[in-house]
């Protein structure tokens, strides 16, 4: 086995961009994005790496703020190396990426992962604050492209829907 080597993935490198493609193509969920949807998200967020020579054997990538979180996405290995501790050595790399490293950095996985994450130092998290004397549950919620009760909701009237073409 190679010795993998961590690596900065960048949308202006073109061969990223093929190799991150390609090991998304490995999982099915994955499998319908294109290799310019791959490059616009590379070119939006901080994307890590490792690569054993030539090859690309995983990647993650990481969007933040740059002040108080970062957000952990997207972490796969290849199928033919999975169990061979790369994922581990990939999301540690990830969270000491220079550009993250000083930050809370936050994922959502699925059920089965969390062992694999509380591996790399995650912990679950159950966030609650104090209103007005009585603690209330933090939800995580999502507004998905296309969702039938948004499709067929139309903002508030009062609610102007911004220009954000740039123009005044």
């Amino acid at each position: 086995m190679a010795e993998s080597t961590a690596v900065e993935l960048t949308a202006s490198d073109p061969a990223d961009v093929v190799a991150l493609h390609d090991l998304y193509g490995e999982y099915e969920w994955w499998a319908d994005r294109t290799r310019s949807e791959v490059a616009r998200a590379l070119s939006n967020s901080v994307g890590v790496g490792l690569q054993e020579g030539d090859e690309l054997v995983a990647g993650a990538r990481l969007l933040t703020d740059s002040v108080h979180y970062a957000r952990l996405y997207d972490v796969v290995v290849a199928a033919d190396r999975r169990g061979d501790g790369l994922g581990r050595q990939l999301v540690w790399s990830a969270v000491e990426h220079p550009a993250v490293g000083h930050l809370n950095v936050v994922l959502l996985c699925r059920e089965g992962l969390i062992p694999f994450y509380e591996r790399c130092g995650f912990e679950r998290y159950d966030l609650t604050t104090d209103i007005a004397g009585a603690e209330e549950e933090f939800v995580q919620m999502a507004r998905w492209r296309t969702h039938p009760a948004r499709d067929e909701t139309p903002p508030p009237a009062a609610v102007e829907t911004p220009d954000w073409s740039g123009g005044t």
